[in-house]
């Protein structure tokens, strides 16, 4: 996993969706654990924890 890339699409995702954006990580992480690739639901995991990361800087 690139953390750099993950970390870029989360930032994307934030400013598309804003409070959102954690949520629909969450939903993609869900659907690729679901179907068994845990490879893509581990990369979603991270932009997750980026947004989660973002959201704080910005409510600070």
């Amino acid at each position: 996993m690139d953390a750099m890339k993950a970390s870029e699409i989360a930032h994307a995702l934030y400013r598309v969706r804003g409070g959102r954006a954690e949520y629909e990580a969450a939903q993609r992480e869900q659907e690729f654990t679901s179907a068994g690739n845990e490879e893509e639901a581990e990369y979603w995991r991270a932009i997750r924890g980026s947004i989660r990361r973002i959201r704080g800087a910005n409510e600070s």
